[in-house]
């Protein structure tokens, strides 16, 4: 998870901050496309990324492809550390498409789970999943807030958290080199395909029990993903934060992830079936995304943020058991891999549109978040109304 949450308190106001920034003063046009780009670099590449790393660990095994894909991230961090230092942007793009392409192996770490969990665990399982990528979200901004700060440490600079990353991937690989036990017997009978990425988004329409989820989880992961990846920029614009703010405040975030997937999950599970749960927090996901970008004081989002981090994090485990579910064992790196596609698709799209609604007004993209994160909530509960039951 540190992959996408170091960048967001460093990205905006390296490119948008006129004093920090590796823009001089004065060229402010096409700041906020650049930012959109860069920032969304990652999940284009993970769109290609994690239907064929998913394949990959059907075919060879989860512990060999999570090993090659720890490598690509190493590299990806190094490769972004060193561009900030020469202020070198195709360099920066180049090191977040590595990054993404290798970071598709969270569709291995979902398989991996999977295969050690039964029906009635698997969503807990998820809620652990996703309680170790909340840590992420809070050590990620947090420790790029922090070592970026020179003021802090007169060493310190943008690049210096990148090192620090580059340095905790290399034990992460070291840990799954000798601690992982593979999860999955390999099968001969997966085939691998290098646009596996466009293969399952065709499939996603042949599949009757997994359409209208994934096009649920598509307009959810879209939504949500202009809100993470533009409200960094809101924040620089409306109070002018500088990367320790923002990884302070997107910490908080990340501590309600946290709690959400830890254990508000668990707890939630007990009473209410997954796609209840999903319905409800659909919708205050939406609505509280809206009151975001209401305070004329910074301190008030302190008391929003975790709302939305909530309605996320019990969101997120939840629909994908429900997807999960639906494939057979032999099938979970596939399934998971179709998964992953549609959410790095809808993390891929708001570049194309966000700079340019962030140039009219810092709001407007966290506005498109709430909408299309609305919009999927209706499209899951009108899939559960027809079906008239649990799956």
């Amino acid at each position: 998870m540190l992959g996408v949450t170091l960048v967001i308190p460093i990205s905006a106001p390296l490119i948008l901050d006129n004093v920090t920034g590796i823009f001089p003063p004065g060229s402010e046009a096409n700041r906020d496309v650049i930012f959109g780009f860069l920032v969304g670099s990652y999940p284009i590449a993970q769109f290609f990324g994690a239907p064929l790393l998913g394949t990959l660990s059907d075919k060879y095994g989860r512990k060999k492809i999570l090993q090659i894909s720890l490598v690509g991230s190493l590299l990806g961090y190094l490769l972004f550390g060193y561009a900030i230092l020469i202020n070198n942007l195709p360099l920066m793009f180049l090191s977040r498409v590595v990054d993404g392409f290798t970071g598709g192996n969270i569709s291995v770490v979902y398989s991996a789970v999977s295969d050690v969990s039964d029906a009635q665990s698997r969503t807990k399982s998820f809620g652990l999943i996703g309680m170790a990528l909340g840590l992420g979200f809070i050590l990620g901004p947090m420790s790029g807030g922090i070592l970026s700060n020179s003021e802090l440490v007169g060493w310190f600079d943008m690049a210096t958290p990148f090192w620090a990353a580059a340095l905790i991937c290399s034990l992460n690989f070291l840990l799954v080199t000798f601690d992982f036990k593979e999860t999955f017997q390999p099968s001969a009978q997966a085939q691998v395909h290098l646009l596996a990425a466009f293969r399952n988004l065709r499939e996603v329409f042949h599949l009757p029990d997994l359409k209208a989820l994934l096009i649920a989880r598509f307009f959810l992961m879209f939504g949500f993903a202009f809100f993470t990846q533009y409200f960094s920029a809101f924040l620089v614009r409306k109070f002018g934060f500088g990367p320790p703010e923002i990884g302070w405040l997107f910490a908080w975030v990340g501590l309600w992830v946290v709690f959400a997937q830890g254990g508000l999950t668990r707890i939630l599970a007990r009473v209410l079936p997954p796609e209840s749960i999903v319905r409800i927090t659909a919708i205050t996901l939406g609505v509280t995304l809206i009151f975001a970008i209401l305070p004329d004081k910074a301190w008030l989002l302190y008391l929003i943020s975790p709302f939305i981090a909530i309605s996320q994090g019990t969101l997120t485990p939840n629909i994908t058991g429900i997807i999960s579910f639906q494939a057979s064992r032999e099938q979970q790196g596939k399934i998971m891999g179709i998964n992953q596609s549609v959410m790095s698709l809808g993390q891929a799209l708001p570049p194309f549109v966000g700079g340019w609604l962030s140039s009219m007004n810092a709001s407007f993209p966290t506005v498109a978040a709430a909408v299309l994160v609305l919009t999927g909530a209706g499209v899951f509960i009108i899939y559960f109304k027809e079906k008239k039951g649990p799956l």
